[in-house]
């Protein structure tokens, strides 16, 4: 390839010549410039022959490219530098945002089953929560129920306390007419024990509380053995009924309000108590009771006798028992205690009349 075509247009690549050459040159020049006279003009002007040639061609052309091209060189290589910087931070710019995009795609697809899962359980609470909605309704309505209720036996309670204080005043009443006949009884046998006459048989006025039952009421002025026979045959049916459950009689002895010793001695219903003793009962189904002892005096009755209760478990208890019982006009229990004792029978009360049954 021919170096001159590698130059720019009007570009020459000249032989090397030595300094001395190119001095000698120089000084050919300068002799070759003369002074000639301007027509119309007073001033010299420098002008050359017609057969002077031009100072450029006493220069030899340069060897290489002028500073516009090696600006043009300098500014292509900046750019490219640029243009790769650019590229390459373009690369990484779409490289990170790249990497990014799948991280975000990973996440929203992590979001994405977080969110079914989510969906499910709260599915599931709602399924689960609709018969615990459904519970706490019912729990709801049926506390309404029970206020109702309790305000409704509340003033039924006020209407049996009422009904109590009005039985307990009238049972006071007979307890104090009682007492009146009692003495009235007794001047007349004191009088009768004098004079000798024949004997006064009173006939007695009872008047039943409501819901007691009537039983048969003795003799105001009995014999003392045909009394005891009495007693002794009420304790004997008494302990029958309590043996066999016979649980219609046993209330029949109760009267229908009577002050119960495991109701802390306050008045109870005869209801309630029956329902006492049946728990008893069906925590021992098997009882066995022998009478011992009967006292009494006035309308107060002790019964002393001897127990033994068991169960299917082999759970035995026996023991010595001794109830007192206060019996209202008609022979109903209108107060009830009892006594227990594991090793002896108890005593009954002194000045009572006691009966020992030989056994």
């Amino acid at each position: 390839m021919n170096s001159n075509d590698q130059l720019p247009d009007g570009w020459t690549l000249l032989p090397p010549q030595d300094k001395n050459s190119c001095d000698d040159g120089i000084q050919q020049t300068s002799q070759d410039w003369q002074l000639k006279p301007v027509e119309n003009s007073n001033e010299p002007i420098a002008v050359l022959s017609p057969e002077e040639k031009p100072i450029s061609s006493f220069f030899p052309k340069p060897a290489f490219p002028s500073t516009h091209r090696r600006d043009s060189t300098v500014t292509s290589i900046f750019v490219i530098i640029i243009t790769s910087i650019i590229l390459i931070s373009g690369i990484g710019v779409s490289w990170y945002y790249h990497t990014k995009n799948e991280k975000l795609l990973k996440e929203t697809d992590y979001l994405k089953s977080k969110i079914l899962t989510l969906t499910n359980k709260t599915n599931l609470l709602q399924k689960t929560y609709e018969p615990v909605q459904q519970t706490a309704e019912a729990i709801s309505k049926a506390t309404e129920d029970e206020m109702k209720l309790g305000k409704i036996l509340e003033a039924r309670k006020k209407e049996v306390e009422a009904i109590q204080q009005e039985y307990f005043s009238t049972l006071s009443k007979l307890e104090s007419a009682r007492k009146t006949y009692d003495s009235i009884q007794a001047k007349v046998k004191e009088i009768n024990q004098e004079s000798q006459p024949t004997q006064l048989n009173i006939p007695t006025t009872k008047t039943l509380a409501e819901g007691e039952k009537s039983i048969e009421q003795p003799n105001p002025n009995p014999d003392p053995t045909q009394m005891d026979v009495q007693m002794v045959q009420r304790a004997t049916t008494y302990l029958k009924a309590r043996q066999t459950g016979d649980i219609v009689h046993l209330a029949q002895i109760f009267a229908p309000v009577c002050n119960y010793q495991y109701a802390n001695g306050k008045a109870s219903t005869n209801e309630f108590i029956m329902n006492d003793i049946r728990k008893f009962w069906d925590k021992y189904p098997t009882r066995s009771y022998q009478l011992l002892k009967v006292a009494y005096s006035g309308n107060s009755i002790e019964i002393i006798y001897f127990y033994k209760c068991s169960n299917q478990s082999g759970k035995t208890l026996q023991g010595y028992t001794k109830e007192m019982w206060q019996t209202s006009p008609s022979g109903q229990i209108v107060q009830w205690n009892e006594v227990l004792n594991s090793k002896t029978p108890p005593d009954t009360t002194p000045n009572y009349r006691n009966l020992r049954l030989n056994r």
